[in-house]
């Protein structure tokens, strides 16, 4: 399996396409729920409907409004999408939706207002997010994203694994994540500087980091992809050998019954004849003569005699 290329070495050409792919892979993830609650998030079901929903859909809606602020439909479906989108947190979902309408719209209002005097540092904004039930670093950030998605990556684990790569056991794909304010910070500027670079190399096109994000996610999807093909090809492989053995243990003909040393019924062994011939001479021997023979007695001694 081809390493894929890392986020300080990747080139243009190779951005581009990786992230080209984006939309058939958010499509082949796309699952319709089991269980939906509420008609407005009824309307919105599948991957593929939500993330075009947070990409295009939601800034979108916010470019029309002076007083640029999220609505608390829009930021429920935005977390339905963060959890299709990464690992299934169903108590998020609860905890979001605590919030009152008022709460949610003048929070993101001073939020939003608050990031627009400095686009280069997003934390501001995020910590007043935070203060929205069920709102960690990881969902502000989504939040702050769809109003600008060109200076605010979304904090999946696949995009900050990318761009902050470390090498070794327990790291690389398998690196744990604490989602606090430290990591992200570590995030925006690696992907900060992913931009400055393909940028330069493109002759000035613009890459936003929201592209970033979604190039990392890329990769780091298909890695795990080919990593459950690998492991369960391995599998199949341990079976197949397990039962490879198990077949050579196993006599393809029957072995010949042995030879049974305990005589047939009703035959006799030679040896066994000869005794019974000879206790038959030793029984004739020992038995005592009738009158007939023992009147012809002296004359057989007698002829022993004569002759």
């Amino acid at each position: 399996m081809n390493s894929p290329p890392r986020a300080e070495s990747i080139s243009y050409a190779e951005f581009t396409g990786i992230l080209s792919r984006y939309p058939a892979l958010i499509a082949s993830q796309s699952k319709p729920s089991s269980k939906q609650a509420g008609a407005a998030i009824r309307s919105l079901d599948t991957l593929e409907e939500l993330d075009e929903y947070r990409i295009h859909a939601v800034p979108a809606e916010l470019a029309k409004l002076d007083k640029k602020h999220l609505t608390k439909e829009q930021v429920e479906l935005l977390i339905k999408w963060k959890l299709k989108h990464g690992k299934w947190r169903p108590r998020l979902a609860n905890l979001v939706s605590s919030n009152s309408s008022l709460t949610i719209e003048n929070t993101t209002r001073d939020a939003f207002a608050l990031h627009s005097t400095n686009v280069e540092d997003p934390q501001p904004a995020l910590n007043m997010l935070s203060r929205l039930s069920g709102i960690g670093p990881a969902s502000a950030s989504l939040l702050l994203s769809v109003y600008d998605p060109n200076n605010v990556p979304f904090f999946s684990d696949e995009a900050f694994r990318w761009v902050n790569w470390e090498e070794g056991k327990g790291k690389g794909w398998d690196r744990k994540i604490g989602y606090n304010v430290k990591e992200y910070d570590a995030l925006v500027e690696a992907v900060r500087k992913v931009r400055k670079r393909l940028e330069a190399e493109s002759g000035g096109k613009p890459i936003g980091a929201g592209e970033v994000e979604r190039v990392g996610w890329v990769i780091g999807r298909e890695e795990e992809r080919e990593a459950s093909v690998s492991k369960g090809s391995e599998r199949k492989r341990g079976l197949a050998a397990k039962t490879s053995k198990k077949e050579e243990k196993v006599p393809t003909t029957s072995p010949a019954p042995k030879e049974s040393k305990k005589p047939a019924k009703g035959s006799m062994r030679q040896s066994d004849v000869e005794m019974a011939a000879k206790r038959k001479s030793l029984t004739k021997a020992a038995t005592p003569l009738t009158a007939k023979e023992d009147a012809q007695e002296p004359r057989r001694s007698k002829r022993i005699r004569s002759s």
